[in-house]
């Protein structure tokens, strides 16, 4: 499960990163970070400015990190089952501000 941060509330609090550049579908050079220790992967930062996709599995505490939205939903695994009330795209999000209004909506409750 990746999470959108934007980079002022992201910090690296210890340890090394490597990163790797892929070419993604679309063309694009996503960069790729990865703990220079045990090569887990950590985010990557994608071509829009000013955020990054963090893996939520490598945070301290996930609890907090309810989905609420998916994207390449058209490419899941078969056992994938995906929420239809979250919002949900069938390949990449073009504009994120669905997922960024449902995180806020979430976050009011």
């Amino acid at each position: 499960m990746g999470m959108i941060v934007r980079d002022e509330d992201f910090e690296v609090l210890c340890g090394q990163t490597v990163r790797y550049d892929r070419k993604a579908d679309s063309g694009n050079v996503i960069a790729m970070d990865f703990c220079a220790h045990c090569h887990g992967w950590l985010w990557n930062v994608p071509v829009v400015p000013g955020i990054k996709m963090v893996r939520v599995g490598t945070l301290d505490n996930m609890d907090w990190a309810e989905p609420v939205g998916n994207q390449w939903t058209d490419s899941k695994a078969a056992w994938v089952k995906i929420d239809p009330e979250l919002v949900n795209f069938p390949k990449q999000a073009v504009d994120r501000t669905p997922l960024f209004d449902a995180w806020t909506r979430h976050n009011q409750r």
